[in-house]
């Protein structure tokens, strides 16, 4: 499953901020830096589901990861 996530400034933990479609991952791939593939966050105050430190995130803090491949890595694949 492919994601947009965050990082806490705080303590380092990735965490997603929205699941994303093949076709989306694709148009972000193709665009430069996929910016106008990025959901917008709306400049707003979120907390760290980890350690619940609260800090205001815009659509360029978003870093997109698709985990697929770490279940075949962790799989022997």
């Amino acid at each position: 499953m492919t994601k947009w996530l965050l990082v806490c400034p705080h303590c380092d933990h990735k965490f997603a901020h929205v699941k994303i479609n093949d076709a989306a991952v694709t148009k972000a791939y193709l665009e430069s830096f996929g910016t106008d593939s990025k959901p917008d966050v709306g400049e707003r105050m979120l907390a760290c589901p980890y350690c619940g430190t609260e800090s205001r995130y815009g659509r360029f803090h978003l870093i997109c990861e698709d985990d697929s491949d770490k279940d075949a890595k962790g799989k022997g694949a």
